[in-house]
């Protein structure tokens, strides 16, 4: 009886130590930090142990004299591999030393591996799977499998990021308006946004520098506006304004990105010709027409040249191209041509003078090639048809200017020998009664 009961019991022993094997078991998975963006440095913790099962050794081993925990088996040694689960992951997440040397563990013993990931920039908001495997080696036969595997799950969410969009041209001297776009090509909504400018010389802000745009959802934009004045005495070129979009992200974070945009300021000159208001008659039945050049604009005009054409009214006889040379702003030239009238207008109807007036553009180099046309009435009428005046006439003319000089000299002279005989009796009549 006692020996049956012995026998039992070492039946008993030997099924329990058959159950009582080590296998790799899971405990937790964390993720440090818990929000995890595009652009994020993470750190995913694993944790696993060595548990009881079937696989080891039946009985206690004794090591160098030492009793072995039961299952026990030194030959096997862990690493842990830490792998992209699919293409979304392999493309956006990289991992850091993906495999973890881990060494024997003992039955009832943990292990926390750590690895380091860096979520790419431009990361769309989703979950990305990874595969996080233990593999053990021990003899030859059993080298490099695969004792178990589980699923690691990280939870990218979106960002705003914005792109800017801004095309400004002003004129010199000009009210304008600044327009900036900011478009959210992120995953995540920008709450309470608003958009801030500052301006300085030549650009003045005509409004409060800020404009709130509300929440910008993924995907979607927002237009600034700012009223701006651009100084009469601002030069042509490129300026920039810097700009700021202030917001708060999904978490309540606040941010503010700034960026500076280019405006282009330009002006163009304003050229035009009058007809002065000086005529000279020539007696040579010629006349001296003068047209003036006038730049109204806020730059300067380069390289001005004026040709006046001929017309059935008139001939050009002096040389009808002039090189005005440079004309500054609000700065005027004066040019003289020698014309012959071909038509007598008695009715005192005006001659309409013809050209082209020649110059360059000084912000942008363009040449600019206006036709003018001026009215006026000019020359004395005696001079028309290219006559000549009668020489007789002349004669003629001085001669009765000379007759009228006398006359006048020979009137004041009998007006004052009467003054002086009318004086000369009345002082008689005076001395005689003294």
């Amino acid at each position: 009886m006692k020996q049956k009961t012995l026998l039992l019991i070492g039946l008993a022993a030997i099924f329990m130590a058959s159950l009582a094997s080590a296998e790799v078991r899971f405990d937790s998975v964390s993720i440090d930090p818990s929000f995890v963006e595009p652009s994020s440095d993470l750190t995913v913790y694993v944790k696993f142990h060595e548990g009881v099962s079937n696989r080891d050794v039946f009985v206690v081993p004794v090591v160098n004299g030492s009793k072995q925990p039961l299952g026990d088996d030194q030959s096997i040694f862990y690493e842990a591999v830490l792998s992209p689960s699919d293409e979304l992951s392999k493309k956006y997440l990289v991992i850091k030393d993906a495999t973890k040397p881990v060494g024997h563990l003992f039955i009832g013993e943990s292990w926390t591996t750590p690895f380091d990931i860096k979520v790419k920039d431009d990361a769309p908001a989703s979950n990305y799977d990874l595969d996080f495997s233990v593999y053990y080696t021990a003899p030859d036969s059993m080298k490099g499998q695969l004792a178990r595997t589980t699923k690691v799950t990280i939870p990218v969410k979106g960002i705003v990021r914005f792109a800017v969009d801004a095309k400004n041209t002003f004129d010199i001297g000009t009210l304008s308006e600044v327009k900036v776009t900011f478009t959210n090509k992120g995953g995540a909504t920008a709450r309470h946004a608003s958009v801030i400018m500052n301006a300085s010389t030549p650009i003045k802000l005509l409004q409060a520098g800020e404009d709130y745009a509300g929440d910008i959802p993924a995907g979607s934009s927002f237009e600034a506006r700012f009223k701006v004045s651009i100084d009469a005495t601002a030069s042509p070129g490129a300026y920039t304004i810097p700009v700021a979009i202030a917001y708060l992200d999904d978490a309540g974070t606040p941010h503010v990105i700034g960026q500076a945009i280019g405006v282009w300021i330009s002006g163009q000159p304003d050229v035009s010709v009058n007809l002065e208001d000086k005529t000279m008659p020539r007696t040579d039945g010629k006349c001296t027409v003068g047209l003036s050049v006038i730049n109204h604009g806020f730059i300067d005009a380069k390289f001005v040249s004026m040709t006046l054409d001929n017309t059935t009214e008139y001939a050009v006889d002096s040389v009808n191209s002039a090189y005005i040379g440079n004309l500054a702003s609000d700065d005027f030239q004066n040019q003289d041509y020698i014309i012959t009238l071909l038509t007598n207008k008695t009715d005192g109807s005006p001659y309409t003078f013809k050209g082209t007036i020649s110059y360059k553009d000084e912000s942008t180099n363009d040449v600019h090639q206006d036709k003018f046309a001026v009215a006026g009435n000019v020359c004395n009428p005696q001079n028309l048809n290219g006559t000549t005046v009668n020489p007789m006439q002349s004669v003629i003319t001085i001669a009765a200017a000379l007759i009228g000089i006398i006359v006048v000299y020979l009137v004041l002279w009998l007006i004052l020998k009467i003054v002086s005989s009318i004086t000369g009796f009345i002082d008689k009549k005076v001395f005689k009664r003294m």
